[in-house]
């Protein structure tokens, strides 16, 4: 016989804890327990049903190991079978948490791997930020020392400010000075800057005194120099007065010298035609007639340089009575060298030797004389008029001193 209980529809065992209720139905006792808290009834004929009411059943059942209970086998069967579907179904559902877990893996994988990169990027990024950290903290340090610098700075540039006050202030704004700064430090370093001032004062002063001195020694040797040079400025300029003249007699000459040349041009032609006559009714051969006397000038070279000259000391020229001579030899004597179409050209084939004794044309034989020949007239040179005093350069006196105070450290 089997007995099987309703509510989890398994077999009573002698083994299992059996109770029944009052209207005398059987079950397991875990069974009834849950039943009976949601319903007080019997689960099978809804009769009034409670924990103090049911009770205990004690079954006695034969042991016969020869004979195989066909509903225990059934009994069995189902319950592997039903293990089998929950094993199945456990299966699915691990499958299915694996393809989950699987997929998770994967997206987690493609995350892990963003994240890598964002930790790269953010690794990168404090990199920078910390060397930015460290540059601002540099930069951070120069400013406050330049902070500290500049407040130095300031406190030196209001002491000097002080300092220029006392130095060129009036005494009013010196006193109002005084009396809104009572910082030792900058008192001393006024009292200090004015004694430095007052030896600097000093020594300027000396100075200039010495300098003083020098300036009036050169100004007197300057002004005798000065008186000097005046004097000799008078001195050329009555010399150019007194030359004044002998310009005026110059100019004059030369237009008298003008007129006689013109004379002497006019001259000129008659003159060579008679030596041309005289040359020719000659017989001293033409080569000897024409070779030139190069070794004193003519009487026209030395009347032109006379002429020509500028030197005022050449008292000649005042007067025209010592050209007058002069004048008249050029005039008579003719010119051999000079072009004339009626001159005839030397002969090209070579001539004898003149003897000694020649035919002197009258009838008769003369012989030349042999007078020494004159010196070679020296040129006249202007006398140059040198000035008794040069002037001296004056000696650049040196720049004044400027007044000025230390710059505090």
């Amino acid at each position: 016989m089997n007995l099987k209980c309703l509510i989890c529809s398994d077999l009573l065992t002698p083994y299992s804890e059996i109770f029944g209720t009052t209207c005398g139905h059987l079950f397991h006792y875990h069974c009834l327990i849950q039943w009976i808290e949601r319903s007080k009834t019997c689960p099978q004929c809804r009769f009034k049903a409670t924990e103090k009411t049911i009770f205990k059943i004690y079954l006695t059942v034969e042991e016969n190991t020869e004979t195989v209970d066909l509903a225990v086998l059934h009994n069995k069967l189902d319950n592997l079978q039903f293990q089998i579907n929950l094993k199945n179904l456990d299966v699915k559902n691990t499958k299915e948490k694996n393809e989950t877990l699987r997929k998770q893996n994967l997206a987690l994988i493609e995350e892990n791997k963003e994240q890598e990169n964002k930790l790269r990027v953010m690794e990168s990024a404090m990199f920078a930020l910390k060397e930015q950290v460290t540059y601002f903290k540099t930069k951070s340090k120069e400013a406050k020392k330049l902070e500290t610098d500049l407040l130095e700075l300031q406190g030196k540039l209001d002491r000097i400010k002080n300092v220029e006050l006392v130095l060129a202030g009036t005494q009013d704004e010196v006193n109002s000075m005084l009396r809104n700064n009572q910082d030792p430090q900058s008192l001393s370093i006024l009292v200090a800057t004015l004694k430095k001032e007052l030896i600097e004062s000093d020594k300027s002063k000396k100075q200039l005194k010495g300098a003083i001195k020098t300036v009036q020694a050169e100004s007197v040797a300057y002004r005798k120099k000065f008186q000097e040079l005046r004097d000799a400025s008078v001195h050329m300029r009555e010399e150019l007065e007194s030359h004044k003249g002998c310009e005026t007699e110059r100019q004059y000459l030369k237009g008298k010298l003008a007129e006689f040349q013109n004379k002497y041009n006019r001259l000129s032609l008659e003159t060579a035609n008679n030596v041309n006559r005289i040359v020719s009714e000659s017989p001293i051969p033409i080569s000897r007639l024409t070779e030139p006397n190069t070794s004193s000038p003519s009487v026209p070279e030395v009347v032109e340089t006379i002429a020509q000259s500028n030197s005022p000391y050449l008292r000649v020229q005042t007067s025209s009575i010592g050209l007058s001579g002069l004048l008249t030899y050029n005039n008579l004597s003719a010119g051999p060298n000079k072009t004339s179409i009626l001159k005839q050209h030397p002969l090209q084939k070579e001539t004898l030797k003149r003897p000694s004794i020649s035919y002197d044309g009258l009838g008769g034989h003369s012989k030349d004389d042999d007078f020494p020949s004159p010196r070679s007239s020296l040129p006249f040179k202007k006398p140059k008029i040198s000035v008794t005093t040069t002037a001296r350069k004056f000696k650049k006196l040196a720049p004044q001193p400027k007044l000025s105070f230390q710059k505090l450290n």
